[in-house]
C-alpha cells in the first residue's frame, strides 16, 4: 500500500521535481524525505483535491 502513496505522491507533486535529486529512484527519494505517516497524509490530500475519496468520506459520515 505504501507504493501505492508514494507514487500518488509522484503523480502529483510538481514542485520542487524530485526526480532531479539523488536517489536510486523518485520513489526512494519519498520515502527520504518523508516520515510513513507524511507519505499517508500527502497521498490523502492529493487524492482529495483530484476528486477521489469524496465519495468514500461522505459515506463514512453518513454512519
Amino acid at each position: 500500500m505504501e507504493d501505492m502513496e508514494v507514487h500518488i505522491i509522484l503523480a502529483g507533486v510538481i514542485e520542487p521535481n524530485l526526480t532531479k535529486y539523488k536517489a536510486a529512484t523518485p520513489a526512494e527519494m519519498v520515502k527520504k524525505m518523508l516520515l510513513p505517516g507524511e507519505i499517508i497524509d500527502i497521498s490523502r490530500a492529493i487524492e482529495r483535491l483530484s476528486g477521489y475519496r469524496t465519495d468514500t468520506i461522505e459515506e463514512i459520515k453518513k454512519k
